[in-house]
């Protein structure tokens, strides 16, 4: 269960930093915009990019969204959508997660999905929440 103020806090932002484990174990970060809905994290992508394939081998990841010194970090399952349905639905929920100052990104999707979204080679990361933790230190 996903305590009140955690979901605010990942509704009320759109970019993260997606850490995952290179083949030799070394963490690899990553900048990514994101989709909360409640249950899980979507994050699109493409097939080639670093971040999905290491998730693709390595499943466990961390997810942060720092904003000044708050941090909210999810902690779990990484499921790697290459292609189908489901792909697809979930590159549409990050579309439509991005507001006016980030519509560049939102063209860039939506251009994708015009053309074809295997073309485009996107793909999304899922992340399924193990644990999620809000941390807002007070001096």
């Amino acid at each position: 269960m996903v305590a009140p103020d955690e979901d605010a806090y990942l509704r009320a932002h759109v970019w993260g930093l997606l850490a995952t484990s290179r083949a030799n174990g070394a963490p690899q970060m990553s900048m990514v915009a994101y989709d909360w809905d409640g249950s899980d994290v979507a994050i699109s992508c493409r097939s080639s990019a670093a971040k999905f394939v290491n998730a693709g081998r390595r499943p466990h990841v961390v997810f942060a969204v720092p904003d000044g010194v708050d941090n909210l970090t999810v902690t779990g399952r990484a499921v790697c959508h290459a292609t189908g349905p489901e792909r697809d639905r979930l590159t549409e929920r990050v579309r439509d997660t991005f507001g006016p100052q980030d519509a560049w990104a939102a063209a860039i999707l939506d251009r994708e999905i015009g053309t074809g979204l295997d073309a485009a080679r996107r793909v999304i990361i899922q992340i399924i929440p193990d644990s999620i933790e809000l941390l807002r230190p007070r001096g």
